[in-house]
């Protein structure tokens, strides 16, 4: 089981917001949270861009959700959302850096 707030499907960009914003207490029901924003609308009605511009909003709210505890993503951009959460969980320490030589010789 898991926690989808569905961005978007039903809602205005308020309430997306609003979803993104509230993460921690989606979290705090005890299930994983999926975060589907890729693309979404909110993102860019938000910044007023197309579908095909949108890569730097939907990494910044996917951020803001795995900072806030989102653990299931869903995204059309593979790749750069792996890097964002890879940084996300390192800047939380969840995770060490891959390394860490800079400075250390």
């Amino acid at each position: 089981m898991l926690v989808d707030p569905t961005h978007d499907f039903g809602k205005n960009t308020w309430h997306s917001l609003h979803l993104v914003r509230r993460t921690t207490a989606l979290v705090a029901l005890g299930y994983p949270v999926l975060m589907a924003v890729s693309r979404k609308d909110f993102v860019g009605e938000s910044l007023d861009l197309p579908v095909d511009e949108r890569l730097e909003g939907s990494l910044a709210a996917t951020a803001v959700g795995a900072w806030l505890g989102a653990r299931v993503f869903r995204t059309h951009d593979v790749a750069a959302t792996r890097r964002t959460l890879d940084m996300i969980a390192v800047i939380r320490e969840d995770t060490p850096p891959a390394r860490a030589v800079r400075g250390l010789a």
